[in-house]
């Protein structure tokens, strides 16, 4: 049974937080307010994948009965899908309370629209990765390339398609071919692409006239690429030797383009990073453990260890109290309390890191960039709403 919660999330995060011996979706505000389950492990099992509507309204979870697509404010289930065979390998919300969903078989890596009272709508072959904000166009990615020869290892390299759908009528355009690229994402207008190239190099390119920009060089070795809904930023993992960097690049009201290393300025490291739509917010998968230790390095003393555990206090405690504040008391969930948050103050905890680098990169440190741990959860999560 899931309780509802506040009727709108500022600026929403849907996690997946660990729970004793399971999984569940919960959504919270930015600030680690109002947090609220969505899914129970013992109705949906445990939750692999989750993800929001542009908006924030809808929410897509991936358990054991398939994908279950909810309103946020009330938590009522709008649709469900179950592939015959296969699991669900990727998942997208929309707003128009639909879904995307691609499913790995026998037969390989094959998308979906899927719409209430309707069969699914086959798009084509490949993994999903993003979707602009309306839904209106869908970016596949097909097999990763092999090396030639004898080699049959994949190069990392893949072939990219797009996707025009019109997902109120059920239409799907041809698939137009994008080239080859490491990992690429869309901005939430659906009207640019930024990728990773075979060159290593950042690009960005208008989708409509295949214009592009090259806004690095190719030195390094790329990945983790996140974009701001609004395309005025990126941020990305930079391999060079021994060197690992965030990168974090954003476009001046002069047109400029920078980019800045967040490592270097603020000792922060993480592969899982999200942006939010504005791009002022780098939101990474992290250890407390660690931002603790880089705040107490960056303050000294016992300030620093007194912020710590305030963050673990607030960020990590059961959400008993939370849901009672929203209006609903503890003993009306006990078949929750087989799957009460895991809550051990001693061991390390893993959640979503939130770093403010709306400053000038050279003042960023971690003080400065007011670090902060949101909340536990699984590597997989998403972000909504206008941030």
């Amino acid at each position: 049974r899931v309780r509802p919660g506040p009727v709108e999330y500022r600026q929403p995060l849907l996690v997946i937080q660990p729970v004793s011996g399971s999984t569940r979706a919960v959504v919270l505000d930015y600030t680690a307010a109002n947090p609220l389950p969505l899914s129970s492990p013992h109705a949906e099992g445990p939750v692999g994948l989750v993800a929001l509507s542009a908006s924030g309204q809808h929410a897509a979870i991936v358990g054991e009965e398939g994908v279950i697509v909810k309103r946020v404010s009330d938590s009522r289930p709008l649709l469900a899908f179950l592939p015959s065979g296969g699991e669900i390998a990727a998942v997208a919300a929309l707003d128009i309370e639909a879904a995307y969903c691609t499913v790995e078989a026998a037969g390989g890596l094959k998308t979906y629209l899927i719409r209430p009272q309707q069969d699914p709508l086959l798009l084509g072959d490949g993994l999903l990765i993003d979707t602009s904000g309306d839904g209106g166009v869908a970016l596949l990615k097909l097999k990763s390339l092999r090396k030639a020869g004898g080699d049959a290892r994949p190069t990392g390299l893949a072939e990219f398609v797009l996707y025009s759908v019109d997902a109120a009528v059920g239409e799907v355009s041809e698939p137009q071919s994008l080239g080859k690229a490491y990992e690429a994402r869309l901005t939430a207008d659906g009207r640019a692409m930024f990728y990773i190239s075979a060159d290593h190099r950042l690009v960005r390119r208008e989708l409509s006239s295949g214009e592009e920009e090259y806004l690095s060089g190719g030195g390094d070795r790329k990945s983790g690429l996140a974009v701001s809904d609004d395309g005025t930023a990126v941020a990305f993992v930079s391999l060079l030797g021994e060197r690992r960097d965030i990168i974090y690049g954003r476009y001046a009201l002069d047109g400029s383009f920078r980019l800045a290393s967040v490592t270097d300025q603020t000792g922060f490291y993480s592969e899982h990073l999200r942006l939010s739509a504005d791009g002022r917010y780098l939101l990474a998968y992290g250890s407390r453990k660690e931002l603790a230790a880089l705040l107490q390095e960056a303050q000294g003393g016992i300030a620093a260890e007194d912020e710590a555990a305030g963050m673990e206090d607030e960020a990590t405690a059961g959400l008993e109290d939370e849901i009672a504040d929203a209006g609903v008391s503890a003993e009306e969930q006990p078949e929750d309390e087989e799957f009460a948050p895991r809550t051990p103050r001693r061991r390390e905890r893993f959640g979503i890191i939130r770093l403010d680098l709306a400053g000038s990169p050279d003042d960023w440190n971690i003080s400065s960039v007011a670090a902060y741990f949101i909340a536990e959860c699984e590597a997989h999560f998403d972000t909504a709403g206008p941030f």
